[in-house]
């Protein structure tokens, strides 16, 4: 009996220990900055990553203040929601920009939002309903400039502490905001989740279901959805009413039909209509690349507008790109190719392939061996955002 209570008393101490030993290096690691964004990231992954049992970044932290928002951009008043955290601050603060047809109601968005306010960051999400029509034009981008120039007003908020973070086509709509000259000095860094490089490449991609590497065709899967939003985005590009009802009636019927829709232009299209038509049912990818290059101008210039290609060498602020290498929405090579013209350009990328999520979502699919790999890959990617947010 002696001997039983002397290994418990053995065991306690040792436990005892060593929980000391860990409370001591986490009020160490509180002290120095790195440490406390490595706390925060460990926190904060959970938040994000849905198979995650446990929520510690909800057990220590105050529930964050969530209130809906005006703000004045360049193209007008526009809304948003806000999320900052319980104190008074001031803090970093994130332009939160997401893609086309976005679902703001989603569960793990708003998780996600709450876990950066709970982390000391001031959120905004900007509610675009030109982006839920997926009706695409740069008046995104004066969007975005106002956002960030409304954050840097707050009191709440540390002056030079405002980054983009931004998801898909947002992403590359963050970009192009971080380039323009009224805010570039301002931005203190741009993370870009799932983007395009340049729309002259992923139109071609997403409409034949193959990349262009140099001579060489590489088969690609997009999903219809990749598709569906295609259209409607070029379609909305349209200046003529006409055109669109025309464009949106004729590729529906494609779409329904038994047999492979045929090339045969609508009767009625103007000659942009046709054209547009046209790149939409080719699926030879170095005719489609072709018929791109040869676009009306009233659509080139909005594709050439909305491409980050046109301008990353004007971006100052560092950038960091995650990409899903299975992306079946954006072909993967788009950040590849934006990580290759940043580094070109002499500017400060970080650039992470990841298999963690489809496309922006968080993966459920994954085996446990494969989640931990690709969680921890991503929390590095997580932390050294959050070492320049922080």
């Amino acid at each position: 009996m002696k001997g039983g209570d002397e290994s418990a008393v053995k065991k306690r101490w040792v436990l005892g220990a060593l929980l000391t030993l860990f409370v001591g290096l986490a009020l160490l690691l509180t002290l120095w900055h790195p440490g406390r964004v490595a706390v925060k990231t460990l926190f904060l992954v959970p938040e994000v990553v849905p198979q995650v049992p446990v929520r510690p970044l909800q057990w220590f932290t105050a529930e964050p203040v969530r209130e809906q928002v005006t703000y004045a951009t360049p193209a007008g008043q526009r809304s948003g929601l806000l999320f900052r955290p319980a104190g008074g601050g001031p803090y970093p603060a994130v332009v939160f920009f997401l893609g086309v047809s976005p679902d703001l109601e989603d569960p793990i968005l708003d998780r996600v939002l709450r876990g950066l306010a709970r982390s000391g960051i001031v959120v905004l999400l900007p509610v675009s309903a030109s982006m839920q029509e997926v009706a695409l034009s740069p008046a995104e981008v004066e969007d975005l400039i106002g956002a960030l120039l409304y954050l840097e007003s707050l009191p709440q908020v540390k002056e030079r502490r405002v980054g983009y973070a931004g998801f898909s086509v947002g992403g590359s709509l963050a970009l192009l905001a971080a380039a323009d000259p009224r805010v570039r000095s301002k931005v203190a860094y741009v993370n870009a989740f799932g983007v395009y490089h340049d729309l002259h490449d992923v139109i071609p991609a997403v409409t034949t279901g193959a990349l262009l590497d140099g001579d060489r065709v590489v088969r690609w899967g997009p999903q219809p959805l990749a598709a569906a939003l295609l259209e409607r985005g070029l379609i909305n590009m349209l200046e003529e009413e006409k055109d669109r009802d025309l464009l949106r009636e004729a590729l529906q019927e494609a779409s329904t039909a038994a047999s492979a829709p045929s090339i045969k232009v609508p009767a009625g299209l103007s000659e942009t209509g046709e054209a547009v038509y046209a790149l939409l049912t080719e699926k030879d990818p170095r005719r489609a690349r072709e018929m791109v290059a040869s676009l009306p101008p009233e659509i080139e210039v909005k594709l050439r507008a909305l491409s980050p290609s046109c301008c990353l060498q004007d971006v100052q602020a560092p950038v960091f790109l995650l990409h899903d290498v299975d992306d079946d929405l954006i072909p993967y090579v788009e950040s590849r190719r934006m990580r290759d013209a940043l580094t070109a350009s002499g500017r400060e990328v970080t650039y992470t392939e990841a298999g963690l999520f489809e496309h922006v979502r968080p993966s459920t699919r994954m085996d446990l061996i494969a989640l931990v790999r690709e969680t921890v890959k991503f929390s590095w990617h997580l932390y050294r955002v959050l070492l320049v947010a922080l």
